[in-house]
């Protein structure tokens, strides 16, 4: 393995991953960077992925810090926690999120670093980097070569008024910097996910960037958390079907008000008091609102079945 510059802390959070948490392991411990530590916080699971976590720590000694935590926070919350740890006691230039049950391409922090060095100058911007994903079944069987090709999803959309409602940011993809750690201070209840709320500071207050080739097979199995949904007209007409959650856009939204409202410019503090009127308003504003400040998903039949039912 060859070193360059740049300390990298990769993040996992494990709960009850014995079926692939050692794939995943062996493939962080395959990659062609090496200057990183590996944070693992176990959520209390209740399987045998503490006795796979121990044996890699005995293996790894020295790029493993392991947290055996007696609380289940779920997987947000322990990210955040993961995150907020090792800023209150270490010190590192890069901050990477691994999930589980995937694997990594044995290039993935050097491709996704080389792109960050690109894109943050002088380290002092805030700065979030997400690649593609090459989705598989749980054999790690090519199901699409690009996850945003399964989903239909454009990874350009990194607008404030975009990742209001969609966000297109895939928490195992992400590396983020020490600016931007810095500034997200906390993951908060209120965030839908941590990879959503990382990408909207990131939005606001810094830049984001993506590599378009894929860095991860990301597995689909029965015990996914979160996982990819083929895009197709059966999946159109669920989702308009299903009442949107407006109430956790909103609380996202209304805590990023109360956080950071008073330090945003003034474009983005009008798309975000815009935002928060979506939920008090009546239909024929509710579409004024969202035409006017393109609040917009993507793909037309994603934007049609937004417009014929927003918020509802």
């Amino acid at each position: 393995m060859k070193s360059m510059n740049g300390k990298v802390a990769i993040l996992l959070s494990v709960y009850n991953g014995q079926n692939y948490l050692e794939h995943q392991l062996k493939s962080i411990f395959k990659q062609t960077y090496d200057n990183f530590i590996l944070f693992i916080r176990n959520d209390r699971s209740t399987d045998d992925s503490l006795q796979i976590i121990k044996k890699y720590c005995s293996l790894y000694p020295d790029h493993i810090v392991f947290l055996n935590d007696t609380n289940n926070l779920g997987a947000k919350l322990s990210f955040g926690y993961l995150l907020k740890y090792v800023q209150d006691h270490y010190e590192f230039d890069y901050y990477m999120f691994s999930d589980q049950d995937d694997v990594w391409l044995p290039d993935k922090i050097l491709r996704t670093l080389d792109k960050m060095k690109q894109t943050e100058g002088d380290g002092k911007t805030p700065v979030l980097i997400h690649t593609d994903l090459l989705v598989v079944n749980n054999q790690l069987e090519q199901i699409d070569k690009s996850f945003w090709h399964y989903q239909n999803l454009d990874p350009e959309s990194m607008e404030f008024n975009r990742l209001l409602v969609q966000n297109n940011i895939t928490g195992c993809t992400v590396m983020i910097n020490s600016a931007l750690a810095k500034f997200l201070k906390v993951i908060p209840t209120e965030a839908i996910m941590h990879d959503w709320w990382s990408g909207l500071v990131a939005s606001v207050f810094g830049k984001i960037a993506v590599v378009t080739e894929p860095t991860i097979l990301y597995r689909q199995h029965v015990s996914n958390t979160l996982g990819a949904k083929k895009f197709n007209t059966r999946y159109v007409i669920r989702r308009i079907i299903e009442p949107i959650e407006i109430h956790k856009h909103i609380a996202q939204a209304r805590y990023f008000y109360n956080q950071y409202y008073d330090i945003m410019d003034k474009k983005n503090k009008i798309i975000l008091v815009q935002f928060l009127r979506l939920e008090q308003s009546n239909y024929l504003y509710k579409i004024y609102l969202i035409v006017k400040n393109r609040f917009f998903k993507s793909g037309l039949l994603r934007n049609i079945g937004f417009i014929l039912k927003p918020f509802s």
